[in-house]
């Protein structure tokens, strides 16, 4: 379990993640059932959100073979063509979803 701190998308609570830890490669079937579990992996590290009263962080699985662009997520994103960011008080927050955008866009030509 990692100490508490600052939580990314609630600004007013703090997370804890619980890790997972072994010495041995993760398999296949080990990492589909942490995943069923809600962890999540980041690189070299596997883990799941773990806050006491309070469950706002859910994992989704998403096939990423199986995903088609909606009518409406293309709008969007034609939208968002040209999206500036200003570097100014960003949170964890801003950036993930501006990350989350330029991939996007990267992705489909809108």
């Amino acid at each position: 379990m990692s100490a508490p701190f600052q939580c990314g998308y609630l600004s007013d609570r703090e997370e804890q993640l619980l890790v997972y830890l072994d010495q041995e490669p993760l398999s296949e079937a080990l990492y589909s059932k942490l995943q069923a579990q809600g962890f999540r992996r980041s690189e070299d590290y596997v883990y799941r959100p773990h806050c006491e009263d309070c469950q706002a962080c859910q994992s989704i699985r998403l096939p990423v073979s199986q995903f088609q662009i909606s009518r409406s997520q293309k709008r969007v994103l034609k939208r968002l063509r040209d999206f500036r960011l200003k570097y100014k008080n960003l949170n964890n927050l801003s950036i993930t979803l501006f990350l989350n955008v330029m991939l996007m866009k990267s992705i489909w030509e809108v």
